[in-house]
């Protein structure tokens, strides 16, 4: 544990202070603009011509059957406190559903705070208990009921699955946001896969968006309730999620990989030049790069990054 720690702390410190600090910045990156409207394909496209793919195949979007129908995110509590954060977020997420003809439901515990007029985005009321009773985690609740009501990222794993195995819906994090704004590449089956370190061939598998069908949500879920009923006390902090994800997809399941951004990696340059080495289709933008840009809004940071790209921007309502 404390080599995880120290390991943790001493990325932090060579890969985030020294861009706060003003030295150690990568080299700035501004691509030429691609000439596309905001719903086109043209940079993928082009990517992939460049490298001879083979774009008749359904990796490169021929049609295929949708598993998921629109979007939802999830907030574990009231919105109060975090009011103009989410405020600020669903902004860029509205723009984004619009664009993709969609649409996008918040479910909330409590709708105190949550009110919203953001086009295309709805609130939804959920009963968490109820919930968890359909998805079979009764038996599990002796334990759950221990544990601390205020971290919730472990309770948020399995109720994001419960939700979409309840509704067919596509999950998000409400900082994730879409470049190729194409609504079908995200509702059929997919998950996310953060590029750590190309050099080192890090890659992890996130639960921060993903579209998949309800044989594989059950698998996921029935290794949560064994792990909760079967192990100890002690969790680390991605193994109801990211860490669940690779022990119920890998050998054992046919899932599309969309790559996504080192969610480590605040420099919005290192970000835009990924996207043009990797492609990526979406990005989570986490509290590393929102801390690391704490001068932006998450909506500049989102279009400064589309715009360092080459892409059009987002055009956000005024509320």
């Amino acid at each position: 544990m404390f080599l995880l720690f120290f390991s943790l702390f001493m990325y932090e410190v060579l890969h985030f202070w020294p861009n706060v600090l003003g030295f150690g910045k990568p080299d700035m990156f501004n691509a030429a603009p691609v000439d596309m409207g905001i719903k086109d394909s043209k940079f993928w496209d082009d990517k992939a011509k460049y490298h001879g793919y083979d774009i008749s195949n359904n990796a490169q979007g021929a049609p295929e059957p949708a598993t998921c129908k629109d979007f939802f995110a999830l907030w574990p509590s009231d919105c109060v406190d975090k009011y103009g954060d989410l405020h600020e977020k669903l902004k860029v997420l509205s723009s984004q559903m619009v664009a993709m003809n969609s649409s996008l439901t918040l479910f909330v515990p409590s709708t105190k705070g949550c009110e919203f007029e953001h086009a295309a985005v709805a609130v939804k009321l959920y009963d968490q208990t109820e919930l968890l009773k359909e998805a079979g985690f009764e038996p599990a609740f002796a334990v759950m009921d221990t544990w601390v009501k205020t971290r919730y990222t472990r309770i948020s794993d399995i109720i994001r699955l419960a939700l979409a195995h309840k509704y067919g819906m596509s999950y998000l994090d409400t900082d994730i946001t879409f470049l190729e704004l194409r609504k079908e590449l995200f509702e059929r089956s997919y998950v996310g896969a953060a590029i750590w370190s190309n050099a080192k061939n890090a890659i992890e598998i996130s639960n921060g968006a993903f579209c998949l069908p309800k044989h594989i949500l059950r698998d996921m879920m029935s290794f949560q309730r064994s792990r909760i009923l079967s192990g100890g006390d002690k969790y680390f902090y991605t193994e109801l999620g990211p860490s669940m994800f690779h022990n119920v997809l890998m050998n054992r399941h046919k899932v599309r990989l969309y790559s996504q951004n080192n969610p480590a990696e605040p420099s919005l340059d290192e970000i835009a030049r990924a996207i043009h080495q990797y492609g990526h289709k979406h990005l989570h933008l986490t509290g590393h790069v929102r801390k690391g840009n704490a001068e932006l809004t998450f909506g500049e940071i989102v279009n400064t990054i589309r715009r360092k790209v080459g892409l059009p921007e987002l055009v956000y309502a005024r509320t």
